[in-house]
This record gives C-alpha cells, structure tokens and sequence, in this order.
C-alpha cells in the first residue's frame, strides 16, 4: 500500500511539473472567458437599465400631459353652471361672457390634445427604436401605436363636436346638455382604455423585458388588481389585446366595508 501511495504521488507530482505551463495557460484562459462572459452581462444590464430610464422618462411626461387632458374630459369640468353664474351676474367671472367660458374650455382642449399627442408620439417613437432590444413586444408597440392614433382621431372629433356651434345650437341655453355630457363619458372611457390602461400595460412589459432578468421580479398586472365588484375590461399583452373579467376580491371587498365604517 505505501509503494502504491508513493507512486501515484509521484505520478501526479511528474504530471504538474511537466504540464504546468499548459495548467496556467487553460487557467489564465478560463478566468479570461468569465471575465468577458461576466462584463458582456454587466454591460447587457446597463443597457437595459439606461433604455428603462429613457422610456420611464418618457412615460412620466406623458403621463402628465395625460392627466391634464383626462381632467377636461370629465363630465365635473364641463362649465355649464359656471356659464349660469355668469349669466345671473355671480362669481368672479360675473363680467365675461357665458360662452367665453365655453371658448375658454374649448381653447384648453386643443391645447391639451396637441400636447398629449406630441407626448405619446414621442415615446412610441423611442419605444420603436429599441424594438431590436424588445423584439418580443414588437406587436404589442404596433398595437399601441395604432390604438393612440384611433384614439387621436376621435378626440379630435370630440373637439370638433365642442367647438362647432351647428352640433349644439348657436344659444347655449337650448343646448341638449345630456348629449354633451354623453360625449364627454363616452370619450373618457374611450381615453381611459389606451391613455391610461394600455400605456401602462406596456410599461409593465418594458420592465419585465429590460428589468426582470436584472432583478428577478415580474410587475403586477391589472388582472391581478383587487377589485370590489366584477366588471370588464381589457389589457394589452405581447400577444395581443386581452379581455379580462375581473372578479371581486373577497380581501377588497373587507377592505371596502372597514373604509365605510369609519
């Protein structure tokens, strides 16, 4: 047993000595490979964390011209009394005319549309030039494309409707209120579902594409949300627009009544 421990060790010491410029070599070799291996991931997460910031700013001025414009298009802004004060002589605009204020609505509109759009288009158009980087979110960036300029398109036909006095009656006093305030819910929900749920949608995408590999953590989809009550709605994905019908939640519904109580 001692004469065999003794070779061997002998064999692995002649192995060494014979062969250690090779052992250094295929070492140095296997620490340079990891090394590049390790600066091509950590260069790959710059990356995606620099192109997140780029669209997250984006988005964050987009979300604020968004919420400009969804403020004007709830039916609580529409200036009807504001319109009847004036005409009674009550309120700090008593010296304008009632359909000044209506013009002034309609002037905030335009204002607030144009921007909304140049905001919009300016993140489709980034979120394009790194689809190469997203190629799995390709349709979905197409679909959202296209659902903004339909979206576009009719709130531009909202303003046409607000500042046409042909649609409404030249004496806003005969004006058919309900349709105006049907207008307005109708456009709202149409702004609602794209400016508000499909943006988001593809941002959590965004992050789940650049940033989950990075972190390990996945965003939380509307599907997922706590609601009250059932209802309906729909999402975008990367395979498309999707459905969903949300289902009330027992831990919301608790939520809810706890709220009521106080």
């Amino acid at each position: 047993m001692e004469f065999i421990e003794f070779f061997l060790q002998a064999l692995v010491k002649n192995f060494f000595e014979t062969n250690l410029v090779l052992l250094t070599v295929v070492g140095w070799f296997s620490v340079y490979a990891l090394t590049l291996k390790s600066n091509k991931v950590q260069l790959k997460n710059e990356a995606s964390l620099e192109i997140f910031k780029e669209l997250q700013q984006l988005k964050a001025e987009f979300d604020k011209s968004s919420i400009d414009l969804g403020v004007l298009l709830s039916e609580f802004t529409l200036p009807f009394r504001d319109m009847e004060w004036v005409e009674k002589g009550i309120g700090e605009n008593k010296d304008k005319n009632p359909f000044d204020l209506w013009q002034q609505r309609n002037k905030e509109l335009i204002d607030s549309v144009s921007l909304f759009n140049e905001r919009s288009q300016g993140f489709l158009n980034t979120a394009n030039v790194w689809v190469s980087v997203t190629p799995n979110l390709k349709k979905a960036r197409n679909i959202l494309s296209a659902e903004t300029s339909v979206l576009s398109t009719e709130l531009w036909a909202y303003i046409s409707f607000c500042t046409n006095p042909q649609d409404l009656n030249f004496n806003w006093k005969e004006w058919d209120r309900e349709k105006v305030k049907n207008k307005t819910l109708e456009i709202r929900e149409k702004f609602d579902r794209v400016a508000v749920g499909f943006f988001y949608d593809y941002m959590d995408l965004i992050y789940d594409e650049l940033l989950k590999p990075i972190f390990y953590h996945k965003r939380k989809r509307r599907e997922n949300f706590n609601y009250v009550e059932p209802r309906e709605s729909e999402t975008l994905t990367k395979n498309g627009i999707k459905k969903i019908k949300y289902s009330a939640m027992e831990g919301a519904k608790i939520h809810k009544e706890k709220r009521d109580k106080k």
